[in-house]
């Protein structure tokens, strides 16, 4: 198209074009450019007082940063005065206001969104929103306000369920069935079976048997009935003797005793107290079987038992301990004077003679005098007394012992003489006071600690005499 002559509609519309650019474009962009520098001119002349800008301020910035603010700008206002430019820019680039700007612009953005949180709030559906909000943030307010309230009142409601929930537990009629249920799968027969082992240890000759009973208000008891053929059914004790009773009575108490496996030491009061003598053996044997795997513990007041678990004990390598107690003005369970009943004579009457050397440091007019006293006169009684078996007869008769023991023994006997046997009468005569009641009548026997010295010389020195002969 070049150099070629434009005629008709195409020059008009170039004419038109040209017209629009460099005539009413011009026209307007001189406007707009009035228009913003007289803008600026505007903007750059506003002018405010240090008060004006506090007024301003104070309910939007903190105070320290008002005056960081303010001073920023009166510094600012200083600068339109400048008349030298080379001035005005070192004094602009020595100022420190990006911090103030950037601040400046954060609250900016923050009044933003409180202004569109503001226009938010307007719009219906946004309002009853934030509404929700607002109730589901005061009950939580209210939760937290009341929480001690609310825990106790949750404790109080589970502790009605347990406490209900027990309740349904403890009707005998429920604990009754499962006690029936628990019986029978890891009691009855289990413990009977035990029960017959007991009774064919110690009493094999006895027909009884050991059986379930009713179960009543959640206890299932088991009882002990005659085994007899015609199937009637008899009370133990009007058929058993007491010994008979006795034992059975021992019988289910090993039978219950064994029925754990943690071996949990088994204590019995005077367990043959009232036995037939037959029994009487099988219920130590079967005593000091137990003993093998676990601590038994057996009072008794009865020497013939003492002596028989002793033996049983021995034969069976089984560790044996004799404590003995008595009842005293002190109290019950006072742990007794035990090696005066076991031992070599020689050495427990050279410890009487000691105690005696204690005692003449007290005042004899003293109750700890006295009591002093009469205990070693009971100490020494005992002596003698364990002197007959022991040392007269050489141990060859023991009482409450079922043994008679010969061997190498029988010679010693002949040693004795009608002098030997005076001397322990008498010694058993003099201090039976201490150990036997007297009538009211007879005066009491107040022996000297000198008198009782001398006896017990008397007397160790006869069992050395005793003991030398051949």
């Amino acid at each position: 198209m070049c150099h070629q002559k434009i005629s008709g509609d195409i020059q008009k519309r170039l004419l038109s074009v040209d017209s629009y650019i460099n005539g009413r474009f011009n026209t307007e962009y001189s406007k707009i450019e009035s228009k913003i520098f007289n803008l600026s001119i505007k903007i750059a002349s506003r002018s405010y007082t240090k008060e004006q800008l506090k007024s301003q301020l104070k309910d939007i910035l903190e105070e320290d940063v008002q005056e960081e603010i303010i001073s920023l700008y009166i510094t600012f206002q200083s600068l339109k005065d400048e008349k030298d430019a080379e001035k005005c820019l070192i004094k602009l680039d020595n100022l420190d206001y990006k911090p103030s700007l950037s601040f400046l612009r954060e609250k900016i953005e923050s009044l933003k969104d409180q202004k569109n949180t503001i226009i938010e709030s307007t719009n219906d559906e946004i309002r009853l929103k934030r509404e929700e909000q607002l109730i589901e943030l005061k009950f939580h307010k209210w939760i937290y306000d009341n929480i001690n309230i609310i825990e106790k009142t949750i404790q109080n409601l589970y502790l009605i369920e347990v406490y209900n929930e027990a309740i349904k537990l403890v009707r005998t009629n429920g604990i009754t069935r499962q006690t029936n249920i628990l019986a029978d799968e890891l009691l009855t027969d289990a413990y009977i079976e035990r029960f017959d082992y007991e009774i064919e240890q110690m009493a094999p000759k006895l027909k009884v048997k050991l059986q379930k009973a009713k179960s009543s208000k959640g206890k299932t008891p088991f009882k002990v009935i005659i085994d007899n053929e015609n199937g009637v059914e008899c009370k133990i004790e009007d058929i058993l003797s007491e010994g008979e009773q006795r034992i059975v009575a021992l019988a289910i108490f090993f039978a219950d005793a064994t029925g754990s496996y943690d071996f949990a030491p088994i204590v019995i009061d005077d367990p043959i107290s009232s036995l037939d003598i037959d029994y009487e053996r099988a219920a130590t044997i079967r005593i000091v079987d137990l003993a093998k795997n676990r601590q038994v513990i057996v009072f008794t007041h009865r020497i013939s038992l003492l002596r028989e678990l002793e033996s049983t004990c021995e034969k069976h390598s089984i560790k044996f301990k004799r404590i003995y107690i008595k009842s005293s003005n002190k109290g019950k369970g006072i742990l007794s004077y035990e090696s005066f009943y076991t031992g070599n004579l020689k050495k427990r009457l050279n410890e009487l003679l000691g105690d005696i050397s204690s005692i003449r440091k007290l005042d004899e007019n003293s109750r700890a005098y006295q009591s002093a006293k009469d205990e070693i006169c009971q100490k020494f009684r005992i002596c003698v007394e364990y002197s007959v078996e022991e040392v007269l007869i050489n141990g060859v008769v023991r009482r409450f012992d079922r043994e008679i023991k010969t061997k190498n023994k029988l010679d010693k006997l002949a040693n004795i003489t009608k002098e030997d046997c005076k001397l322990i009468d008498d010694m058993m005569t003099k201090y039976s006071f201490i150990e036997h009641s007297q009538p009211i009548d007879s005066p009491r026997i107040d022996l000297s600690i000198d008198d009782i010295e001398k006896d017990i010389k008397n007397y160790k020195d006869w069992n050395e005499d005793f003991a030398g002969r051949k």
